[in-house]
Parts: C-alpha cells; structure tokens; sequence
C-alpha cells in the first residue's frame, strides 16, 4: 500500500521516538528454527566437500545473513530524520529525503522515490515495529513532507 507524503510541514518541537527491535526474543520458535537450519547447512557442506573449512565458510556466510533477527536494531525516529543503528554502524538520512513509504505487518519502508522502485529497498530505510506500530506510523505521517 503506497502512502503518499503529505504536504504540510513538520511539526516544529516533538519528542524524539526511540526504541530497540530484536524479533528473536519475540518469536523464539523461529530463532530455534533459523538457528537449526544455519547448524544444518554447515554441517551438510562440511559433509559433502569433505572439508571443514566449507561447512565453517557456509556457517559464517548463513550467520552473517540472520544476524538482523538475532541481534538487537536501534531506531530513532526526531526532528531531524531517522537512524538506523545495528552493530555500532549508524544510518541516518533527513525526512527530506524521504517521498513515500510502504508499511506492512512487521514494519515500514521509507523510500527516497516518490513511486515504486525496484532501488527502493536499497536506498530506503527499513523500520521495523516493536509493539508500536501507530505511534511510528503517526510519527512518520506527521515528519514527512514533499520537497
């Protein structure tokens, strides 16, 4: 669902939303499961090369590639834009650059394009909801403005 920007300005003094995700602590039968299936796969490309270094390699590739629902995510959302902070690497971008966003179940996406992009997901902003899903869906309606 597309929402577009509104047109009036923001708001000029709001208290800055913050808060940290971790989806693994909310949904631990899928932890055990990603987790599970990681072990799996590493052990199964151990196995079938005959090498320990692949199952390792595969092990730490997997690993890498779940981390974001493992580890905690800090957001931040202010007057003067949004931040992004996962392992200590912060990202930042003004409302400004922002012209849409797309909000599903488990979060929004802010988007640098006014339309669908297939770029968007790589030069937008993911937020995800952690139990507040209307006071960041309201704050986000009430930051943004068209440029």
């Amino acid at each position: 669902m597309n929402q577009q920007v509104n047109e009036q300005p923001a708001p000029s003094v709001e208290q800055p939303l913050q808060w940290t995700c971790q989806p693994a602590r909310r949904q631990s039968g899928k932890a055990a499961g990603a987790a599970a299936a990681v072990v799996v796969c590493a052990v199964g490309a151990g196995w079938f090369t005959g090498e320990a270094f692949y199952g390792f390699f595969f092990f730490l590739i997997l690993a890498v590639s779940v981390a974001p629902f493992y580890l905690p995510v800090q957001f931040t959302l202010d007057q003067r834009g949004v931040e992004k902070r996962y392992l200590g690497v912060a990202q930042r971008r003004p409302w400004s650059y922002f012209h849409s966003y797309y909000p599903d179940r488990n979060g929004v996406l802010l988007s640098p394009f006014a339309r669908k992009a297939f770029l968007e997901t790589y030069r937008g902003i993911y937020v995800r909801f952690e139990g507040n899903r209307e006071s960041v869906l309201d704050y986000i309606k009430r930051s943004m403005v068209s440029v």
